[in-house]
């Protein structure tokens, strides 16, 4: 399991920043609960099969303070990482989604939350390795069936 955590301030009240954040998340297919603090996205096929970090089966949870003349913001994201190996192009990808956080709170204009070259070189490699795999698996399946084969002496 991947584990990040960001905390952020703000200036304005919870009532400014919240519903910024709740319309970013949404915009990048999170869905919230009943409590609009939790949001998951993906499930369990994206996160043993997915070549796209955005189907893996992620949380996000956030918790609010109200601080004098603002509101602090701490946000938990827990990313499901069977079936997966995570590299540096995934963590990129969940980093760049939480650090755009803090300026969409602020009503500052949101970063670029994931470049689409980092959706691709994460994968590009998520398919190379299943490449691999595959073909590991596949020499093991050959090599069995030719001894198999081969008449007992």
């Amino acid at each position: 399991m991947l584990v990040l955590e960001r905390t952020f301030e703000t200036a304005g009240p919870d009532s400014e920043a919240l519903p910024r954040v709740r319309a970013y998340l949404a915009k990048v297919g999170f869905h919230p609960d009943a409590s609009g603090l939790r949001f998951s996205r993906g499930d369990v096929t994206g996160s043993l099969f997915g070549t796209d970090p955005r189907r893996w089966a992620c949380t996000l949870t956030l918790t609010v303070a109200a601080e004098s003349g603002g509101v602090r913001i701490a946000a938990l994201l827990e990313v499901r990482t069977l079936g997966q190996s995570v590299n540096k192009p995934e963590g990129w990808f969940f980093s760049a989604e939480l650090d755009a956080l803090g300026p969409i709170a602020a009503g500052e204009l949101p970063p670029e939350p994931v470049t689409d070259e980092l959706v691709a070189l994460a994968r590009r490699r998520a398919r190379i390795a299943w490449a691999i795999g595959l073909g590991f698996a596949l020499a093991a399946l050959v090599f069995l069936l030719v001894a198999l084969a081969r008449e007992p002496e």
